[in-house]
């Protein structure tokens, strides 16, 4: 019967458990935190939005945000050009009341913080970036 060298088997099993909590904190599909393009949304309307960003003709949902609150939404990866500035659109729309709010186009980069306040009236919403 082989011997069992027990420093080299407890170097396979802590060494994997040690490397993964040294790595940057990670969301889902691999992006991390900081390089996340994060959308703040206040919404003052007295409709439910739903909130879309889209780039070169691709739209994605991204979130739904209650009349009179206040949401923190982030743009797919699938958008985003991580390392380089990208351009997208966000668009509100209002589900009761019908309507729809779109920004111009807005350059972002990993990091960056788009607001965007939904006004009562769509027309008079407004964003800016942090």
């Amino acid at each position: 019967m082989p011997k069992i060298n027990v420093a080299r088997l407890a170097t396979l099993i802590i060494l994997p458990l040690l490397l993964s909590a040294c790595t940057r904190h990670q969301i889902e599909g691999g992006v991390p935190e900081s390089e996340l393009v994060v959308v703040r949304v206040d919404n003052q309307n007295l409709s439910l939005v739903r909130v879309y960003a889209s780039k070169g003709g691709i739209q994605q949902w991204i979130g739904t945000v209650s009349s009179g609150s206040v949401a923190r939404l982030t743009v797919p990866g699938a958008l985003i050009q991580y390392g380089a500035p990208t351009s997208i659109t966000l668009s509100a729309e209002a589900v009761q009341t019908g309507g729809r709010y779109n920004t111009p186009l807005i350059v972002v980069r990993p990091g960056s913080v788009v607001s965007l306040q939904i006004d009562q009236r769509l027309n008079f919403s407004t964003w800016n970036q942090q």
